[in-house]
Formats: C-alpha cells, sequence, structure tokens
C-alpha cells in the first residue's frame, strides 16, 4: 500500500484507495490487483505474462472502520494473505484464480451460445395481467384481464401508474417470471402476460394491432391500439427511435424463444450466490390453468433471466444442479461485492469461469447430476405447495431457505460438479 510489506520486494508500489460502500463504511468494493515483476525494488516492472506455473502473490483484504481512514486505522484492521495466483484466458476475457488452469482452458464452453437472455417485456404496465373475474364467472376463451405493475416496474416511472382493464383472446395470454420469482431448483409461482404473438416455424410471428386486426384479433386489436397510443403520448420525441413492437422484440429476444422446446433451464442475470432451475412448460401450463382458471399458451422467459432450451429432461436437470454447485458461485465470486445497493449483473460470465460438458448419458456422473437435479426440483416444488417453505418470504430470505432444506443434495451435487466442470 504507501509502504513495503513483508514479500514486497521487487513489486511495484501503488495506493490504493478504499471507496464508500452503501453502509457508509470504507471498505475495497472490487477486489484490487496490482501484478507485474522486475528487478529489485521494482525496476524494469512490466505488466504480468502467462506464467504456466503461477505467480507469488499478497492478498490484501479490509474493512475499514469509516471513509477516508487514515493509514494507522487501516494498517489495523488489514489482512494479508499469501497465494499462488494463476492467470485464467477464456476468449476475450482473463482473470486471475488460486485454481490452476484446467486442459478445458481455452475450449470453447459449449453451453455458452444456447443461453440466451429473455425477452424486454417493457413497459411492464402494457403486458402484464391480472384477471378479474365476475360473480357471474367469465368466458375462458376471452378472459377479463387488468394491467399491473410487478413489485420491479422498471426505471421508467412514467408507466408505473398506466392501467387499463378489458378482455382479450385467451390464446395470447402467456405465463412469464421474474429475476425475484426464482428460487434455487424453483419458483414461486408464474405470472400473466398478454403478448401479441403467435407460434411460427423457427420461434414466434410478433402482430401489430393492423395485422391482429386483418386475422380476426378483434380483442387482441383494441389491446394493441391503447398500448399504441400511451407509447407515442409518453414516449413523444423518442417514440420514433422504436415502436413499441420494436421494443418488445429487441434484438429478436421475444420472437427467437422456441414455442416447442419443453423445458428452460434458467439462472437470473442479477445474483448474490450462484442458482438456477427449471422450467417444465407442460407443468407450467397445468399451474396456470388450476391458479388462474384459463388456458395459457406457453412460457415466455423474461429479460431479468438467462435460458437454455431442451427437450431431454435429464439435460434440463444435469444442467441445474451443475448452476447450483458451489464451485460456479466461488468462481464467480471475484466479480461480486459484499455490500452493494444493487446485484452484480452476471450475464455469461459463468461461461469465462467454468466450462460446462455436454449432458452424455454415458457418463455416469451426468447422469448422477442429473437425477439429484430433479430429486431437488420435486423436493422444492413440494414444500413450497405445502408451506414447508413459506414463498411469501422476502426472497433473499426464501433462497437461502432452500439452500438450507437442501443441504445433503447440494453437498452430494458439489462433489460431482468439481470432478466434471472444466
Amino acid at each position: 500500500m504507501g509502504e513495503e510489506g513483508e514479500g514486497g520486494e521487487g513489486v511495484s508500489h501503488s495506493t490504493l484507495t478504499p471507496s464508500p460502500s452503501p453502509s457508509g463504511r470504507g471498505e475495497f468494493s472490487i477486489p484490487p490487483l496490482l501484478v507485474g515483476e522486475g528487478g529489485e525494488g521494482g525496476e524494469g516492472w512490466s505488466p504480468a505474462g502467462q506464467w504456466g506455473e503461477g505467480i507469488h502473490a499478497l492478498i490484501l483484504s479490509a474493512r475499514l472502520p469509516r471513509k477516508n481512514a487514515s493509514w494507522q486505522e487501516a494498517r489495523a484492521v488489514l489482512r494479508v494473505q499469501s497465494a499462488q495466483l494463476y492467470l485464467h484466458t477464456r476468449g476475450k476475457r482473463s482473470y486471475w484464480s488460486v485454481e490452476p488452469p484446467t486442459h478445458g482452458e481455452a475450449s470453447a464452453n459449449p453451453y455458452r451460445e444456447r443461453f440466451r437472455q429473455g425477452a424486454t417485456l417493457v413497459p411492464r404496465t402494457f403486458w402484464f395481467v391480472q384477471l378479474q373475474p365476475t360473480p357471474l364467472g367469465f368466458n375462458p376463451k376471452l378472459p377479463p384481464v387488468e394491467t399491473y405493475a410487478p413489485s420491479k416496474a422498471g426505471p421508467e416511472k412514467r408507466y408505473r401508474n398506466l392501467s387499463y382493464k378489458g378482455t382479450v383472446e385467451a390464446q395470447f395470454l402467456y405465463a412469464t417470471l421474474l429475476g425475484d420469482d426464482v428460487v434455487p431448483f424453483g419458483y414461486r409461482h408464474v405470472r400473466l402476460v398478454v403478448l401479441p404473438i403467435v407460434p411460427a416455424a423457427d420461434g414466434y410471428e410478433l402482430l401489430n394491432a393492423e395485422t391482429a386486426r386483418a386475422q380476426g384479433y378483434t380483442r387482441l386489436a383494441e389491446w394493441l391500439d391503447r398500448a399504441e397510443s400511451e407509447w407515442n403520448r409518453l414516449r413523444e420525441q423518442k417514440a420514433g427511435k422504436a415502436n413499441l413492437y420494436q421494443w418488445l422484440d429487441y434484438q429478436s429476444k421475444l420472437t427467437i424463444q422456441s414455442p416447442t422446446a419443453r423445458y428452460r433451464v434458467m439462472y437470473p442475470n442479477f445474483q448474490r450466490v450462484s442458482f438456477a432451475s427449471v422450467v417444465d412448460v407442460e407443468q407450467v401450463k397445468q399451474e396456470a390453468q388450476q391458479r388462474y382458471g384459463v388456458p395459457v399458451s406457453g412460457f415466455i422467459v423474461e429479460s431479468a433471466l438467462y435460458a437454455c432450451e431442451t427437450n431431454d429432461e435429464e439435460e434440463a436437470h444435469y444442467l441445474c444442479a451443475l448452476l447450483n454447485a458451489s464451485v460456479i458461485d466461488e468462481r464467480l465470486g471475484a466479480l461480486r461485492r459484499k455490500e452493494q445497493k444493487t446485484h452484480p449483473n452476471v450475464h455469461k460470465k459463468i461461461f469465462d469461469v467454468a466450462v460446462l460438458p455436454l449432458y452424455e448419458a454415458g457418463d455416469g456422473r451426468h447422469r448422477a447430476l442429473a437425477a439429484l437435479g430433479r430429486a431437488c426440483a420435486l423436493r422444492v416444488r413440494e414444500a413450497l405447495a405445502s408451506g414447508v417453505l413459506d414463498g411469501r418470504l422476502e426472497i433473499g430470505v426464501l433462497r437461502r431457505r432452500v439452500r438450507e432444506l437442501l443441504a445433503s443434495e447440494l453437498a452430494e451435487i458439489d462433489r460431482l460438479a468439481r470432478e466434471v466442470v472444466g
């Protein structure tokens, strides 16, 4: 830091300034690292190269008692650990780890391209709906619905108070999940959305008010007329940059989703502890029918989640088990801040730090992971249905309770995953 400490010979000095944390205490919000080599006293210092045998390093960590703490205060709480660091390279990314590189380091990650971010179903008050049944009941083919703002309505405050109601053709009702609905190996309950899409050969076809009316979907057309009007009114000068449908299908993240794939393996983009869950679309359809009394046409992944589509149930549960293993979380650890107001964006960094091998039914470890994943999913589903797990809990607490419930299964998953993950 400001002085040469133990093992500091030949290492260039740098002053590291702690940034304020949300709690008001000073801390290094992102772990700092300076790596280099050179002669005695730091002469001839140059950035570190790729050392196959690793390099000796000192890991400095501290939680300071206050902002702008003095060196004397910092020195009293500073922890120094000796470690061996290894440079890992994954495509265009590289990172340092205490784990040596594996032979699969430079190989392509087979699941990287199969995981995609979900669709931007925003403004949410245009698409997220609740049923509005009457004492006399309703026609399930034309259910009465009303828009609402889910718990996280997004940054656009101007849309949050929008609400309109009407009937819509039931075939345009779909199920979805937000990030706060998902727990390890499961989810609380699905939500209803009205979406102007119909299944097509390689995904979905997006309808607008005009095409919906031309195809005889008059209630959907009326719904979209209102949505277009509100969009243009609230967007004002920005409305010309992207219309309602271009925004809904941003980067084709809606229409590229498969209407025929039965399983989705999903993990949230924002997460403090790595986890994943499996959605069985046929099961979701049954759940929606039982919970809401209306049919849904399928399941759509929302942008808070990344998903891999498959028709292989064994592969789905195998992948889910791996993504719930602690080895994944450990490798992602350096990307996270321990105290923060917002969660870190994971995106596809999982595949930068871990190679997940393609599922092979002939590999006993893969089959064992799939069986464990399926057993965990069933246990979580039953615990939520029976009240053993209270789905009304704050989501962080609920996820922790799930991991406690599955402690023995997770221990076995961790053991197998450390053998399998590259």
